[in-house]
């Protein structure tokens, strides 16, 4: 006898509710705030404008503070196949002050008494895992478009012309440069980048490219101090200043083979200590060769990084050949590193070419070799059937001695023609 289960009954939602714990969470926001990291000491008159890349020509929001100056807003993002999420609150651990003056941290259990007085404690999820830093940038960037214009040309301006002669929206730039604390900042950073006339009460500028070069070295001089970034410094020094593997054991030995004969023809070997000593010497001066280029690398990537990532177009080709004059700073012996070690990667490219023709003619000729095998066998396989499946007749008649009798296909051929009579 089959019986048929009861269905479940249903769930009421108020029953489904009343199993859930926790507080529930209210609609997402439509427009959801930013999280930025911005610096300490911030002024109260601190506002973001909008202004005009040179780099790029587009427009971009910057931090602008009286007292610390500009701020470039950079946008670091998590990678898209990896969800992530902020949980936003206010901090527990923060230092709270007792009766007796002492400060102590403020316990959960604190919180939670507050938190009760008011309501509901606050707090902020964002599904979004950017971050928003904000880090110094130079405000002379934004009047180099102006400065290498042609209404510029080989005249004296004042800021004021200049700002003027900036195109697209920059209309808050010149608002926020009116403040007396950011002007003089502004005047202090062209009279570094430009030559100064005074004209009355306001001094006048115009460009020049050799005291911005000095000026942009000083900054990538800093930045290689500090250090590069791990991938930058992975790809753009290493990388660059690495010698190939299989030339450094060629030379290796050549000299090692070299240094061996001439001691033979010398005579005696000299003192093991004295031999320990000078490897000694010279593999520190080897490392400090390594140093001093590798530094030499990073100023040279540092420039390359800024002038590319700052600069508006028309002034970048101009800097680096102003650069590559080694007259700032000397790159020769850098220029001379960076030439061997691609003349050795040509002529390892040059014997990985050679090397892998001769696999590949091995490679044919092995083929052939095993074709032929491979037919060799095959004819031998056919005659090994064709005898095992002989019959005992055929056998036998193989075995008799037919020389010096005609062949069956002789009696079978056409007639010669008669010669005619005479």
């Amino acid at each position: 006898m089959k019986t048929r289960a009861k269905r479940p009954g249903k769930v009421s939602k108020e029953s489904e509710e009343s199993h859930v714990s926790g507080p529930i969470l209210g609609p997402s926001d439509d427009n959801p705030g930013k999280l930025f990291v911005l610096p300490k000491g911030l002024s109260d008159q601190s506002r973001f404008i909008v202004a005009v890349n040179p780099a790029t020509g587009k427009i971009n929001r910057y931090l602008c503070c009286p007292k610390q100056g500009f701020f470039e807003i950079t946008k670091i993002s998590a990678a898209s196949g990896t969800p992530r999420s902020w949980l936003l609150a206010e901090d527990r651990t923060t230092p709270k002050s007792t009766e007796s003056g002492a400060t102590g941290l403020v316990t959960p259990d604190d919180t939670q008494n507050s938190s009760q007085g008011r309501g509901e404690e606050e707090g902020y999820v964002t599904s979004s895992s950017d971050i928003f830093a904000c880090t110094p940038y130079d405000p002379v960037f934004f009047l180099l478009p102006a400065l290498k214009s042609k209404l510029s040309g080989s005249n004296y301006l004042s800021l004021d012309d200049y700002l003027d002669g900036l195109e697209g929206e920059s209309s808050q730039l010149k608002a926020v440069v009116q403040t007396q604390t950011i002007r003089q900042r502004v005047d202090a950073r062209l009279q570094s980048i430009c030559d100064s006339v005074p004209a009355g009460e306001e001094p006048m500028y115009r460009l020049s490219t050799q005291k911005l070069t000095k000026d942009l070295l000083e900054k990538s001089q800093s930045i290689a101090r500090d250090g590069l970034p791990v991938s930058m410094e992975s790809r753009f020094v290493r990388e660059a200043l690495e010698v190939p593997v299989m030339n450094v054991r060629a030379e290796v030995i050549t000299s090692h083979n070299s240094e061996k004969d001439d001691k033979q023809e010398e005579g005696p070997i000299q003192d093991s200590e004295a031999s320990r000593g000078d490897e000694a010497g010279n593999a520190t001066r080897q490392h400090e060769d390594i140093d001093g280029l590798s530094r030499l690398q990073r100023i040279r990537v540092a420039f390359k990084f800024i002038v590319g990532s700052y600069l508006p177009a028309n002034l970048r080709v101009e800097l680096e050949n102003m650069l590559k004059a080694n007259e700032l700073l000397d790159f020769s012996n850098l220029d001379q590193h960076l030439e061997h070690v691609a003349s050795l990667r040509s002529e390892a490219l040059a014997l990985r070419a050679v090397s892998s023709n001769i696999t590949r003619k091995r490679a044919m000729e092995d083929e052939e070799a095993a074709e032929m095998r491979a037919e060799k066998k095959r004819k031998k396989d056919e005659e090994d059937f064709l005898k095992k499946n002989q019959s005992h007749g055929v056998k036998q008649l193989s075995k008799v001695d037919t020389s010096g009798m005609k062949k069956m296909s002789s009696f079978f051929k056409k007639a010669s023609p008669k010669k005619p009579s005479k």
